[in-house]
């Protein structure tokens, strides 16, 4: 049962015919070429991103805050677990992931029209900051480590934020407002928050990498 409610999934997001679910998903969810899938999961807000042709990920949602996530040779996903409005809230955390990928990471995620915003708690070996594209907008100091800070423009007026932890860790809270008040003092033009998507703790990867994750998510109060 649940594989064939997985197969109707895929066919609906491929039709477009599913662009932006109302209902819950507590399923696993395979991926599709180029699979969207967003709702809610017991009072969270879940996204389920995948892109390219290759390899399989899955998304499963777990109790409160809490998801999995496995993948294999995939070309690229971004899955993740959180709010649907994103404001500058303390996001506490847990995970344990084990990878064999040159890129994989795991961050407080918000994605707009006109950009993303990436605050990095922990990665591999790609560095977004260490890019050709990447412009440097120095270091912030929060939660126990500095951050590096950089604006990556992807064209046609699409901006990435990225903060990366030096000291990364697996667990922990991230003082988001930190973050979105340095990258207004540095100038840097995305709003991390106006007009954004949804506010998820994401795991992602991409390049043919393999892994899982287990990942808890929560606002402290």
């Amino acid at each position: 049962m649940v594989s064939f409610v997985h197969a109707i999934v895929g066919a609906l997001v491929a039709a477009g015919a599913l662009a932006t679910p109302t209902k819950a998903y507590p399923a696993a969810l395979g991926k599709r070429v180029y699979t969207n899938i967003r709702g809610e999961n017991n009072g969270f807000f879940f996204s389920f991103w995948t892109i390219g042709e290759y390899g399989n990920v899955t998304y499963t949602n777990g109790t409160a805050g809490s998801y999995s996530t496995t993948w294999s040779d995939v070309d690229g996903f971004t899955t993740g677990k959180g709010w649907r409005e994103a404001k500058p809230r303390n996001i506490t955390f847990s995970a344990s992931v084990k990878a064999i990928a040159r890129e994989w990471y795991i961050s407080v995620y918000t994605s707009t029209p006109k950009g993303e915003t990436y605050i990095m708690e922990h990665h591999s070996e790609y560095n977004p900051c260490s890019a050709p594209l990447a412009t440097a907008k120095g270091t912030l100091h929060s939660d126990g480590s500095d951050y590096e800070v950089c604006e990556v423009d992807r064209g046609a007026d699409f901006l990435q934020n990225w903060s990366i932890r030096k000291d990364k860790r697996f667990n922990g809270t991230v003082t988001t407002a930190n973050h979105y008040n340095y990258f207004a003092a540095q100038g840097m033009v995305h709003n991390p928050i106006e007009d954004a998507d949804y506010q998820i703790f994401a795991t992602e990867s991409f390049l043919h990498g393999s892994g899982s994750a287990n990942v808890t998510v929560s606002e402290a109060i």
